[in-house]
């Protein structure tokens, strides 16, 4: 059944998304105590800072997306529906993202990848008991989406790499480990 409904709402996806970014400025690093700074000494000649993490951000072009923490999820609710299988555990990456490129813009699905210890891994989709909205959709200019995206680890893991593709080659890339975990 989940698989099902995990199938539709992929196929729903594919339907309704688009993606709205620009391919001009390389993507910069921010952290959240020296964002102006950063911000004030961009170029686009520079090249692709090294990845981020926990409560680092990430730009390019006005598309801004911050890390705010990481988690392990356990369905607590009362009707358990969303459980990892044997030996593996649900971890979620939460994010905010700020838009200011001077227009809307959307965060498609269909441009992350994950690696977990170097092998490439999908999201899962927690359909159930998790508080919140994904971090997929759209984002007006000016304004913000707080959201999550979810993925199902094997226990002993040591790196989790997020990608989310912005223009060509260029992406951001958030590094988390079990240290990472709040």
């Amino acid at each position: 059944m989940k698989k099902v409904l995990i199938a539709c709402l992929v196929l729903t996806s594919i339907l309704c998304f688009s993606s709205c970014t620009d391919t001009n400025q390389p993507v910069n690093k921010t952290s959240s105590d020296l964002q102006s700074s950063q911000e004030s000494s961009e170029s686009s000649e520079e090249s692709i800072p090294s990845a981020a993490t926990v409560g680092e951000t990430l730009e390019y072009n006005g598309l801004k997306i911050t890390l705010d923490s990481v988690e392990n999820y356990v369905d607590s609710g009362d009707f358990i529906m969303d459980e990892p299988e044997e030996g593996k555990q649900f971890v979620v990456l939460n994010f905010t993202v700020l838009n200011e490129t001077g227009k809307d813009d959307h965060i498609n699905m269909f441009y992350q990848e994950a690696y977990c210890d170097d092998i490439a891994i999908d999201s899962e989709a927690l359909l159930f008991n998790h508080s919140g909205e994904t971090i997929w959709g759209d984002v007006a200019n000016g304004k913000k989406r707080v959201g999550y995206v979810a993925y199902e680890l094997p226990e002993g893991w040591q790196k989790f790499e997020f990608n989310y593709k912005v223009a060509g080659n260029q992406k951001m890339e958030f590094v988390v480990t079990p240290d990472s975990i709040a």
